[in-house]
């Protein structure tokens, strides 16, 4: 940790260089933070996003744990939250992409505890790139490869100008790179997309405007253009809205590029459980390497999201929509994501662990949500409008809590706390959870939990 003081006159201050943002999957890890009377004054390099959420940590003034809303000590909030565990026959553990990678090991062992459905959001499970991550396999690199090698940018449904700020200027386009040395001059970024968003204003060589929904149709065009078929000029224009011509100008230009990537937004290209675009988008890649080097990265995902599925890959073998009942892992999207069970109201207590599932929660899974007791852990449960019968505030991810997350491309970073707390880590509050219910001798061994 590097920490430097500042000019003369503002006494107690300091800064601490290189630190890492959680505001998105970017994981910028060059901001230099002023810290001042305990509280963050400024974060240089920040984006405005990542600068307003540095600035909007406060003090730990509200109560630590509550437990149907009223002010309760961390002991009788840990009785409270064991006595819902082990009333319950079918509990879900959902959220995990605002903790530490540390924080989802010990939620991924109370799980097993407990023989809940583990789910790293309300839709993990279905998400479409790990869907064809799975299905067709995935050439892909880190963004330091990117920064040094590629000379051509493919954008495709994604806005990364405003979901990622600082992706282009740090690692995409501006930088200058090893075999790339005149930095954006040597750089040529094309944005397919059926919207004019601010990427194709800001940053676009080309924009290739597709019809409304016509994602798939475009690259699976491209998939047999690339392999010599012949296709009707007039079936592509009214599939895609856009020239053969054009279509085969863009093959030959990704065909004759010393490195490419394509990066996609899932969340923006599928409808919900609908991978197709992706599937997609991954086989045309990894035919592109016949002929030339070519990666694809997904942009999805928030604060710690791929850290949630690097850890439940590696705990459970799979990353999300997991049954632990029957003492062992079972994997089914569509069956055992949270949302799923949720909605079908299947699932009698939740605990959500640092994060808002109703921003990836559908309408059914919401009511059924409500319906349940829940343990949230997080430092912003009050913003995510759940109504608790047992909150954990733990500190802020970004800034007082130590530990180690993942960026977009699956290299581990380490955080730091910049700021003292007074609060019980999200990682502690778990264990502290899974060592009563195990020390708990006069809580009944259920040998009649549900095993789908």
């Amino acid at each position: 940790m590097t920490t430097v003081n500042v000019e003369a006159g503002s006494a107690g201050s300091h800064v601490e260089s290189d630190v890492v943002c959680v505001h998105c999957p970017c994981l910028c890890d060059d901001i230099d933070l002023h810290v001042e009377g305990g509280r963050i004054i400024e974060a240089r390099n920040a984006c405005a996003a990542g600068l307003a959420r540095f600035l909007d940590v406060g003090p730990e003034d509200d109560p630590s744990c509550l437990i149907d809303g009223r002010p309760a000590g961390f002991e009788q909030a840990v009785e409270r939250a064991v006595s819902i565990l082990a009333a319950a026959r079918s509990p879900v553990v959902l959220g995990l992409g605002g903790a530490t990678c540390e924080a989802q090991r010990a939620a991924v062992a109370l799980a097993d505890r407990l023989g809940a459905c583990l789910d790293a959001s309300g839709n993990r499970g279905d998400d479409p790139s790990t869907t064809a991550l799975q299905a067709v396999g995935e050439v892909t690199c880190t963004l330091g490869e990117i920064k040094n090698r590629a000379d051509l940018v493919i954008v495709w449904g994604a806005d990364p100008a405003v979901s990622h700020p600082r992706l282009f200027e740090r690692h995409v386009l501006e930088p200058t790179g090893l075999f790339v040395p005149a930095g954006r001059a040597g750089r040529y970024c094309i944005v397919v997309d059926d919207t004019e968003t601010e990427t194709v204003q800001t940053a676009a060589d080309e924009w290739i405007a597709l019809r409304p929904g016509a994602h798939f149709e475009a690259i699976w065009s491209l998939r047999a253009m690339l392999r010599g078929v012949d296709l009707d000029p007039e079936a592509i224009e009214r599939s895609t809205g856009v020239p053969l011509s054009r279509w085969l100008s863009l093959v030959d230009r990704m065909k004759t590029a010393r490195y490419g990537v394509l990066l996609y937004g899932p969340d923006r290209l599928d409808n919900p459980g609908d991978p197709s675009v992706a599937l997609a988008a991954h086989a045309f890649v990894r035919e592109l390497n016949a002929h030339t080097r070519f990666v694809v990265l997904p942009l999805g995902g928030r604060e710690n999201d791929h850290g949630a599925s690097q850890v439940l890959a590696w705990q459970t073998g799979y990353p999300g929509a997991i049954h632990l009942a029957g003492g062992f892992p079972r994997y089914s999207p569509g069956e055992f994501t949270a949302g799923t069970l949720l909605g079908r109201g299947e699932a009698d207590a939740a605990i959500v662990v640092s994060g808002n599932p109703n921003e990836c929660l559908d309408d059914p899974a919401r009511a059924g949500l409500a319906r349940i007791p829940l343990i949230v852990l997080g430092s912003d449960g009050d913003k995510s409008r759940l109504t608790p019968a047992v909150m954990f505030r733990t500190p802020d991810l970004g800034s007082r809590t130590r530990g180690t997350v993942f960026r977009m491309d699956g290299v581990a970073l380490p955080l730091r706390q910049v700021l003292p707390t007074k609060r019980t880590s999200t990682e502690d509050v778990l264990r502290a959870i899974g060592r009563r219910l195990t020390a708990d001798a006069a809580r009944p061994v259920r040998e009649d939990r549900p095993c789908p």
